[in-house]
């Protein structure tokens, strides 16, 4: 597939952004508040190329950062997790603008994680892991409507699912498990 002159342009402000971050923190600025602009500048490229290739969607699918990159604390190298919140199942114009966005963003040479789900799918999924409700605990609105995106906040919120207690004991069980897997050793991760 050819690359289309907005993403060539999203790759190239992407490379001389990511080159000044680097300079920047070899010049010791504060790593915390870099990988908060690395965010930033990752939001607007995918801003740009949402608007591009979203079309009708644009008003009804909310495009939601999720794990690290919702924490808005994105690494160089990190991948860029991504979730396109829908109100309803896709038709085959809507399958086709979202695969074209995701082509976009592996064009303009990011590392992407992306789900595609609705409010009921979300539960679902953290009603059954969760690891999937801690990353969308940690989402954040990126485009798209809030009133959808708040919706899947309330429907996977702690009074719904994995009441705080419950949640705490299994992220603990969960952190256990990996430092066994691990030989509590950090420098194996």
């Amino acid at each position: 597939m050819e690359q289309t002159p907005d993403s060539l342009g999203s790759r190239a402000k992407l490379a001389a952004r990511g080159e000044d971050l680097k300079r920047r923190f070899l010049d010791g600025e504060s790593v915390a508040a870099l990988v908060r602009e690395r965010a930033d500048i990752v939001d607007d490229v995918l801003k740009g190329l949402w608007n591009q290739h979203a079309g009708e969607l644009a008003d009804h699918v909310a495009l939601v950062a999720v794990g690290g990159y919702g924490r808005a604390e994105l690494h160089p190298y990190s991948d860029v997790d991504i979730m396109l919140l829908l109100p309803g199942p896709p038709d085959d114009a809507g399958n086709d603008c979202i695969s074209a966005f995701v082509v976009s963003l592996w064009d303009v040479g990011l590392e992407i994680g992306h789900s595609v789900r609705t409010v009921a799918q979300c539960l679902q999924e953290s009603e059954a892991d969760l690891t999937v409700t801690t990353t969308l605990m940690e989402a954040r609105l990126i485009s798209g409507p809030e009133s959808l995106f708040l919706d899947m906040q309330q429907s996977v919120g702690p009074d719904r699912i994995w009441p705080s207690k419950v949640f705490f004991e299994e992220k603990r069980k969960e952190q256990i498990a990996r430092h066994f897997r691990y030989d509590d050793t950090a420098y194996k991760l």
